[in-house]
Parts: structure tokens; sequence; C-alpha cells
């Protein structure tokens, strides 16, 4: 799957050199411009139309229209905090997404591999799924969840979901790993509140995260 913020190129080399002036006054890495457009902003006019969008964009590694990132990041300073947002999600993630071919959808998400899923957000900002079998947990809000998933949330908060028992490499120092888990019932619940914990993995070593 492609990763990094792609545009889809304006005719314009004066609104490319804009988009890119804009991008970095805000300190967001380009990876490129590609011809290829992206059907999700296909009549998306308003900025919180393109503040749902953006996120799942990028988690899919599709192309954004270059004048919506100039008519939007101009304005305010929330645009840019979305795509930052999910651009950090996105590296944290890429040693697994390296793996991942394409996204697959399905009700209300798209897969990305066997063990992650988002869940985009529709014009009312909600998200609704019908989650595939297993236990799921948001690794943004640590909520978890299975079978239907129905949420309101903010402009820049689409739902990652992981699988439960799923081992999840992240970052790039010694391969750190994400491991959703549920204790046996009588396993030491570290202070932490429901049955549900996100370890790392690192050097051997296991850190409690949530």
């Amino acid at each position: 799957m492609r990763c990094g913020l792609w545009l889809a190129a304006p005719d314009s080399t004066v609104l490319r050199t804009e988009a890119q002036r804009l991008l970095e006054a805000q300190d967001i890495p380009l990876a490129g411009f590609t011809d290829e457009a992206s059907p999700l902003f296909s009549g998306c006019e308003g900025r919180a139309g393109f503040l749902y969008r953006i996120s799942e964009a990028v988690m899919r590694g599709e192309a954004v229209p270059a004048e919506l990132i100039i008519r939007h990041l101009s304005r305010d300073a929330l645009p840019g905090n979305v795509v930052r947002r999910y651009l950090e999600w996105q590296q944290n993630l890429r040693l697994y997404l390296a793996a991942v071919d394409q996204p697959v959808p399905g009700e209300g998400y798209f897969l990305l591999g066997d063990n992650l899923l988002c869940c985009p957000l529709n014009g009312d900002g909600a998200a609704y799924a019908v989650l595939p079998a297993g236990v799921w947990t948001d690794i943004i809000t640590g909520e978890t969840t299975s079978g239907c998933f129905r949420r309101l949330r903010s402009p820049n908060a689409m739902p990652i979901m992981a699988r439960e028992g799923a081992l999840i490499p992240t970052g790039d120092e010694a391969c750190p790993t994400l491991h959703w888990y549920q204790p046996p019932e009588n396993a030491p619940q570290h202070g932490l509140n429901g049955p549900h914990h996100l370890i790392l993995h690192r050097d051997g070593d296991e850190t409690c995260l949530r």
C-alpha cells in the first residue's frame, strides 16, 4: 500500500508550488504528486466533508486533490492537524502496512491486512460498521467492541481498530510491537481498568500501555 501524503496533481505549476508551500509551513511532509484522482473527494466541497475524507484517504493511501489542500489548509489549523494526526498513525504502522496490498472494503469499514480496520465517518460524523467476527479494540481510545459498531466522532477521530490477539509491528527501533490481548481471569491486572490491555514488546521487554 502506498504510504505518505500524495496529492492529485493540478495542471498549474503555480498551484503545485502553493500546495507545497502550505504543507511546508505546517510541517506536513509531502510524498509526491500523482495523476490518480481519488473518488473519495467527488462532490466534496465543504470543510466538514474534507475533514471526514482526509483521514480515510491517508489511511487508504489515496491521493488528495491539491486544490482542496490549498482551500482548507489556508483557513485554520484543524485541517492540518487532522492530516498530521493520520500521517503519524500511518507512519507508526508502516511496518505493518508495508505488507498490505490494498484496503479491502467491508460493511462500514475497510480492512488493512488481516488485523487492522478503519471505520470511516459519514457526513454526520458517525461511524457505523458491522465488524468481522471477534473482538476489536480502538487503538486510539482503547475501547473494545464486537458486532455492530455505532459511534459519533469528531472529524479527527476516525476509529482505527486492531483485532484481539494480533501482533502489529510499529515504529522502526528494534521493531517494537503492539499486542492486544485478553489475559486469563486469574492473571494480574496491573492496576488497569478492564480486561483488554495494549502491550508494547521491545527488545524482549513488555510494557503495559493501556
